[in-house]
């Protein structure tokens, strides 16, 4: 919110000193971008910001926030700082993490720029769980959203190699319950040398 100064600016007597000399302030008529003229004291550190439109509107502002936080009673919530840094990550370019989410086209869908529809969604995050996306190439959605375990999260970062047998596809380390004969290396050794997913897996002799 920006002013204008208009005119000369005019000296104004508001006391004295303790010395006995004449102390005074200089006042101008400035312009608020609202339009309303006011009279305000100039400053050599900065100008007035408004004619009080400006303390209104952040008034009016935060009052919407403190209404915000009783209206859903979690502001302190888990679940609360989970959305909050989730749409951080998307929206935020300041953000560390802003390159791989918002940078990326990860957006938080509209319905989600609401908390209150955010928790009706996805319900109390478990214990041990933080918020995963389960296609790493679509945004925040109630569709592509859950809540998960860090080992669910390892699974699904999009480092991860996966490998499709029978019709059937998993990460490395998925197959390697089912098939633990050589182990996670052993499979990626064997598939650095080009053996198939099912040879990688099961060897060349099933």
């Amino acid at each position: 919110m920006a002013s204008y100064q208009l005119g000369k600016s005019f000296r104004v007597v508001v006391g004295k000193e303790k010395s006995g000399q004449r102390r005074s302030r200089v006042f101008a008529v400035f312009r608020c971008d609202c339009g309303e003229t006011f009279i305000a004291r100039v400053r050599t550190d900065c100008q007035a910001q408004s004619c009080g439109c400006l303390s209104k509107k952040v008034t009016s502002s935060r009052t919407v926030g403190v209404a915000c936080r009783k209206t859903h009673g979690m502001s302190e919530s888990v679940e609360y700082r989970t959305w909050l840094k989730m749409r951080e990550r998307c929206e935020n370019p300041n953000n560390k993490s802003f390159g791989n989410y918002g940078g990326r086209g990860i957006k938080v869908c509209s319905r989600w720029s609401d908390f209150s529809a955010f928790i009706q969604d996805m319900g109390k995050r478990p214990a041990g769980c933080s918020i995963d996306r389960i296609d790493n190439s679509k945004g925040y959605e109630p569709e592509n959203c859950r809540w998960a375990s860090s080992v669910q999260q390892a699974r699904n970062v999009r480092s991860n190699v996966l490998l499709s047998i029978d019709g059937v596809t998993a990460t490395i380390a998925e197959w390697c319950e089912k098939q633990n004969s050589v182990g996670y290396e052993g499979i990626r050794a064997r598939l650095r040398r080009g053996w198939s997913d099912k040879e990688a897996v099961f060897g060349r002799n099933q």
